[in-house]
């Protein structure tokens, strides 16, 4: 549903700040109403997914969070009825991929993509913009 919710999961609480920023104002700037939802841990966004009952528009997850990482949670979201009857973009935003393995992971757990967050404030804002822009224009409502 492309005005639904924008789901960042971020223990983080600068990139929490800076990411609710940027794509707070992307929204506005573009007249999207989408609800922006930051949720600061794995298993707080697992039993927010879990008990959600509107279909998210992107989530947006680090990988690197402590009990659960982006990784675990992708897997058991994977599980959850809303993913297996709709499609939802899940991408990770992360400070860095360690390996290729992690990146095939990634991939292996059906992610839309896998970005670098950018030290570059401009760099950043763009990014951001980047993703939505490209979901927006490429997810279709279907109920």
């Amino acid at each position: 549903m492309k005005n639904g919710e924008i789901i960042i999961i971020e223990d983080d609480l600068d990139d929490v700040d800076v990411i609710s920023h940027l794509l707070s104002n992307f929204l506005k700037k573009k007249s999207f109403t989408n609800k922006v939802v930051v949720l600061s841990d794995a298993e707080k966004a697992y039993r927010y997914l879990a008990d959600n009952e509107n279909k998210p528009f992107l989530i947006i997850s680090d990988i690197n969070m402590p009990r659960m990482d982006g990784f675990m949670l992708r897997d058991k979201a994977n599980n959850l009825k809303m993913f297996k009857e709709n499609f939802i973009p899940y991408v990770f935003l992360t400070t860095g991929i360690a390996s290729k393995r992690q990146l095939m992971e990634a991939y292996d757990l059906d992610v839309q993509g896998v970005f670098i967050k950018p030290i570059d404030y401009i760099k950043f804002e763009i990014l951001i913009a980047e993703i939505v822009t490209y979901w927006k224009a490429n997810t279709n409502d279907i109920a």
